[in-house]
């Protein structure tokens, strides 16, 4: 099973919500805020159990202070394991940060099912970090 962390902010919940009643209809666990992560998890630890981190791109999440901890930390994984695992999700016109700039992204701004069409395709099975780091 596919297991991915949105790292967003809360004022975009609406699209988030969607996207995880979407992502969690095809059978994909997710793990989108603080409440989901379980007690004494650090959110590091809960990114590091997954095999995907979507960042939401918006006018909001960009001038997140925990959005951005949340991928600063992820990259920093992303070096680590030599796997690309952020998928970035645009959903308003906004500066893309420098780090997610050489990136395909998913654009949901005009269309929620187009965006999701081609954004569902780029989520593939694959081992888990615990799983390919044990391979190393």
């Amino acid at each position: 099973m596919i297991k991915v962390f949105i790292s967003h902010s809360h004022q975009d919940e609406k699209f988030v919500n969607q996207l995880l009643v979407r992502l969690n209809k095809d059978g994909i666990m997710t793990l989108a805020n603080e409440r989901e992560v379980t007690k004494g998890d650090r959110i590091t630890n809960a990114i590091n159990s997954t095999d995907y981190f979507i960042v939401v791109l918006s006018k909001r999440s960009i001038n997140s202070k925990w959005v951005s901890f949340e991928l600063s930390a992820t990259i920093l994984n992303e070096i680590s394991i030599q796997d690309n695992i952020i998928l970035p999700v645009l959903i308003d016109d906004c500066e893309i940060p420098l780090s997610l700039k050489d990136r395909i992204f998913a654009d949901f701004r005009f269309s929620f099912e187009e965006g999701y069409q081609k954004f569902r395709g780029a989520l593939i099975p694959k081992p888990t970090r615990q799983f390919h780091e044990m391979l190393n």
